[in-house]
């Protein structure tokens, strides 16, 4: 009920969101605006940044920008983890939009995604938040199924002689997943995120500001058998349920009051942002979080009259964006470096101890440029390069695993107007990624069926260099009232180059070839 409530909201609000801007405005020239806005991809970059960062909605996200999409994608392919699945399904429907009420600017997006998955292993996890310590695992490939909604919601307004401009954003999402094969997982997750801010204009051209983020959120997970005999034996291990611990150990368990368990999360961040406008259309802008999520780990009995609290996650927290913008009369050109830092520890109760540490540390930059014509043709080049390192301990199995890799990236597109508001845009990307360092220590005499199915597969897979290509094309064209349509179809294909690292060891999940992803979409801009 909770979410057909939410639906219904937000329908209403989007129909009568869009019935007054078709009464307010030329709603064709808009509706091109926010089309041509949408294949600009310097601008994009900075709208997506606005988007993750609300206190600068109000000077970098343009105003009157709305689009509905409705989205189908397919990948399929064995070059992934092991606890990915082969082949997926997904629809989605995604609505934003951007407007201004005299002195408030107002930000709001839905977003509903059901997907299935083919020969999903080893995981029965929301795939939130998935380097928890803590979840149950199967041999069994499973079909699960997946729906996610997601709102989320921004409202800026300047106060005090416009020298104080004060945000509020507002994330929330809201997800049911299951598998319909034995052993089956049941999972249910929600979020809710909230991010105040205020900022202060120190000068005309420098506004610096600071920021606050809580949230909390759950995720329940079950285990359960609809054919009794898969659970009162465990002659074919296939569909035997394993308690999967920190980066390791893999313990059969079968008891049914122990099928069960809650993850409770609790996060805190502070913010700093900053921005300095060298000219109107040229800025530099800076948005600093640090800070920790804590995830407590409640068993609950089947009987519904207890629990008990027996590991805690925590992650500690730290990124930096730094943007550089600056739009001309014929261009547009968006520079990002990017850091983002989490160190996660897991702490068992019953060993009165940290049992499980993962550091993942990225670094980056990325360049947009869009050089605009005068003939209508849109040209949209990027580059960038990124390292990316992994680590991963465990205390009790003395396991300690860890590797680095650097992406080198490059895409190009372009977007031709042609007559009667008919538009055409095609793109092409390409990525290659190398290993630059890794380190592999896990005792053979500990060794147990999660090295074998998880640990040695996803070490060949992380060590491995692969290459990508991508394509994409769109035709947009006027219907109802003017709205902007596109219809837009692209493809990436991944494969994997060498030879995978042979460990000296048994593995049963030795890591494909190649994966092919696509997608189709329906776009409207209004």
């Amino acid at each position: 009920m909770r979410k057909l409530i939410i639906i219904s909201i937000v329908i209403l609000l989007s129909t009568s969101q869009l019935f007054a801007q078709r009464n307010d405005l030329a709603s064709s020239d808009q509706s091109l605006v926010s089309k041509i806005y949408s294949v600009d991809s310097a601008l994009l970059q900075l709208y997506q940044f606005s988007k993750e960062n609300p206190f600068f909605i109000e000077k970098m996200m343009p105003n009157k920008y709305n689009n509905l999409t409705v989205k189908y994608d397919f990948d399929k392919g064995h070059y992934i983890p092991v606890q990915d699945a082969t082949k997926i399904n997904a629809i989605s429907l995604f609505s934003e939009g951007k407007t201004t009420l005299e002195k408030f600017h107002l930000y709001g997006s839905f977003n509903y995604q059901r997907s299935t998955e083919d020969s999903t292993r080893w995981a029965h996890q929301s795939r939130f938040s998935n380097s928890s310590p803590y979840y149950f695992g199967s041999i069994k490939n499973n079909h699960y199924e997946r729906s996610v909604y997601r709102i989320n919601a921004a409202v800026s307004r300047p106060i005090i002689g416009n020298n104080l401009p004060l945000t509020l954003g507002l994330d929330y999402r809201i997800g049911n997943h299951f598998s319909n094969n034995d052993p089956r997982g049941d999972v249910k997750d929600f979020q809710l995120n909230i991010n105040p801010a205020l900022g202060y204009n120190i000068t005309s051209k420098l506004l610096v500001g600071v920021g606050y983020q809580y949230g909390y959120g759950r995720e329940q997970i079950s285990v359960g058998y609809k054919n009794s005999s898969y659970f009162e034996n465990t002659v074919n291990e296939i569909f035997t349920n394993y308690l999967i611990t920190g980066y390791s150990s893999a313990q059969i368990l079968q008891t049914k009051n122990l099928l069960k368990y809650d993850n409770n999360q609790d996060r805190q961040f502070g913010k700093v942002y900053a921005n300095y406008a060298i000219s109107p259309n040229d800025n530099i802008m800076l948005a600093f979080k640090k800070g920790k999520e804590s995830q407590l780990f409640k068993r609950n009995f089947t009987d519904n009259v207890g629990f008990s609290e027996f590991m805690t996650y925590n992650i500690e927290h730290s990124s930096a964006d730094l943007i550089w913008h600056k739009k001309t009369a014929k261009s547009e050109i968006n520079f990002a470096i990017n850091y983002n830092y989490n160190a996660d520890a897991g702490y068992d109760t019953e060993l009165s101890g940290i049992n499980y540490i993962n550091d993942q540390e990225y670094y980056g930059l990325k360049l947009f440029y869009t050089l605009k014509g005068e003939n209508g043709l849109i040209n949209n080049l990027n580059f960038g390069v990124q390292h990316f390192e992994d680590i991963k301990k465990d205390g009790n199995y003395s396991v300690d695993v860890s590797y680095s890799r650097i992406n080198f990236n490059a895409g190009w597109g372009i977007n031709k107007l042609l007559d009667k508001n008919h538009s055409f845009g095609a793109a092409v990307s390409a990525n290659y990624s190398i290993k630059t360092s890794s380190n592999f220590y896990a005792p053979i005499e500990n060794e147990n069926i999660f090295y074998n199915y998880v640990i040695y597969p996803d070490y060949q897979f992380n060590t491995s260099n692969n290459y990508a290509v991508g394509f994409a094309a769109d035709y947009s064209f006027p219907t109802y009232k003017g709205i902007q349509t596109s219809i837009r179809i692209s493809g990436n294909y991944i494969q994997h180059t060498g030879n995978y690292l042979d460990l000296q060891r048994t593995t049963f999940n030795t890591p494909g070839k190649d994966r092919f992803s696509s997608n189709i979409s329906l776009n409207l801009y209004f």
